[in-house]
């Protein structure tokens, strides 16, 4: 589970932690399902806990990957509040890298460490790469293209920095907006389909319910 794998280490949490908890929360399920085919003689309850069962373990299993990218998406916001505040420090004739290192104050406890680790990466190689790393924790390719950017702007004169600047911002904000429209739209298309997905839960359990009286009704001719 490579994917499972990322997802948990990405949010800071013990993978094999992790892992003994889902290994229980199986067993558990496990445990109760046989326990609802021993004790339990309806077989449309039994095929509802099993399908309770397999939600519910879908669910916690995808959990993951929707908290990474909760938190992905957070700290992508609070990269474009900071990006607003760089733009504010070149235009006061700041330079870039005391402008990175003036975002440290306003940034949460995560962004400011990163921002700290990519100063001191910065002083150890003067080449693109400490900006390239610090892109990367993003996943955004925009994003690299912002920092890849931001190096550039280095050598330049003030008021080149300052036109080149204004179109990364116009850029990063007009892709951010996009992004958000994207997962909001998704996360509509998920909870129009819980009405279908319920009710095709529902078919399955009366059907099967259907059946199961058909089948006593034979029985007792």
């Amino acid at each position: 589970m490579p994917n499972l794998k990322q997802d948990i280490q990405y949010l800071g949490l013990d993978y094999k932690k992790e892992i003994t908890k889902l290994i229980l929360y199986n067993v558990i399920l496990l445990v109760l399902v046989l326990s609802s085919f021993f004790f339990i003689k309806q077989v449309f309850i039994n095929v509802f806990i099993v399908l309770g069962g397999i939600t519910f373990d879908y669910v916690l299993i995808t959990s993951y990957s929707s908290k990474r990218k909760s938190v992905l998406l957070e700290r992508k916001n609070d990269l474009i509040k900071l990006i607003s505040y760089f733009r504010i420090f070149i235009n006061n004739n700041t330079s870039v890298y005391h402008a990175i290192e003036s975002l440290i104050p306003y940034s949460s406890e995560w962004m400011a460490n990163e921002i700290s680790n990519l100063l001191k990466n910065i002083d150890i190689d003067k080449s693109v790469i400490p900006f390239v790393n610090f892109a990367s924790i993003f996943k955004d390719k925009n994003i690299e293209n912002v920092m890849t950017s931001i190096y550039q702007m280095i050598e330049m004169e003030n008021n080149d920095r300052l036109s080149r600047f204004a179109l990364i911002f116009q850029e990063i904000e007009r892709n951010h907006k996009k992004e958000l429209l994207s997962q909001k739209s998704q996360s509509l298309d998920l909870i129009n389909n819980f009405p279908l997905f319920g009710a095709g839960l529902i078919s399955i359990i009366l059907t099967i319910g259907v059946m199961n009286i058909i089948g006593g009704m034979i029985n007792g001719l």
